[in-house]
């Protein structure tokens, strides 16, 4: 705004801006889109610096808008897969599963027994809890479980969403789904409720 306001002093007459102060009202004013029309550029050189300093001003305040808009456009977005998490947690409490039924369970659903969930081992899954949801919001849930897009899920992902208050800590190479804390930490550290 200064840089402006010193072109505007330099290029119009004394009698239009008289001051630097007065210069720079005209910049803010045009700056803020308020545009009084108190004080005015006379000369065609003093208009088309207005006329740039209005045009860069409605830039750099788009680009802060631009990104808020698409923070919460994110959110918004992310706020459909809460839901449906918050969703399935509240119909597996209120069907009284623990986490230890749950882990039998997810034993008995993963068909390919290598430790993950596909979508479909999911959906059986959900199933067999009585959770009827539709293949989007089975999609989405899944998607919000599959924290490093590989395709799987694995029980602690599945922990971390039905029982956050429980944590899983697993290996690279899957898990196990554990039937109580002292048969696991017994059988494999690596994989434990805390």
């Amino acid at each position: 705004a200064l840089f402006f306001s010193s072109l505007l002093l330099l290029v119009e007459p004394e009698d239009n801006i008289r001051t630097l102060s007065g210069a720079m009202w005209l910049s803010t004013a045009t700056i803020t889109t308020v545009g009084y029309g108190d004080l005015t550029p006379v000369t065609w050189t003093g208009r088309v610096i207005t006329g740039s300093l209005a045009v860069i001003a409605s830039l750099y305040f788009a680009m802060p808008i631009g990104m808020v808009g698409n923070a919460f456009g994110q959110v918004w977005d992310d706020r459909e897969r809460l839901m449906l998490h918050a969703r399935l947690r509240d119909k597996v409490v209120r069907s009284g599963v623990t986490p230890e039924e749950l882990s039998c369970l997810f034993a008995t659903c993963d068909h390919d027994c290598d430790g993950f969930m596909s979508v479909q081992d999911l959906r059986d899954m959900l199933r067999a809890l009585e959770i009827y949801l539709s293949g989007k919001q089975c999609m989405k849930i899944f998607d919000g479980m599959d924290i490093d897009e590989d395709g799987k899920v694995s029980f602690g992902d599945l922990m971390a969403i039905v029982f956050p208050e429980h944590r899983i800590f697993a290996t690279d190479e899957g898990v196990s789904p554990p039937q109580i804390n002292e048969e696991l930490e017994a059988v494999d550290p690596a994989v434990a409720f805390v």
